[in-house]
């Protein structure tokens, strides 16, 4: 995904958001979708090339979380 394609998403989410009178919950879910947009959006603003999760520190970082939280549960 390029900057601009992020963008994009992230301009058709606010607007999703502007047009929508959904549920509390479905609203909380969309706000927190376009906040990470937003961070995609900025992440690529001075990046070079097309987003890719697997060089996203945050998604890393997620990730890892959830892979020790399973190991603690002895989730395999």
């Amino acid at each position: 995904m390029t900057h601009h394609e992020a963008k994009a998403a992230l301009r058709a989410m606010q607007h999703s958001l502007e047009e929508g009178s959904a549920a509390d919950q479905q609203r909380e879910r969309r706000e927190s979708e376009e906040e990470e947009w937003q961070r995609i959006v900025e992440t690529l603003a001075d990046h070079d090339g097309p987003y890719d999760p697997a060089s996203d520190p945050f998604v890393q970082g997620e990730l890892a979380g959830q892979q020790d939280r399973e190991a603690a549960d002895g989730i395999s």
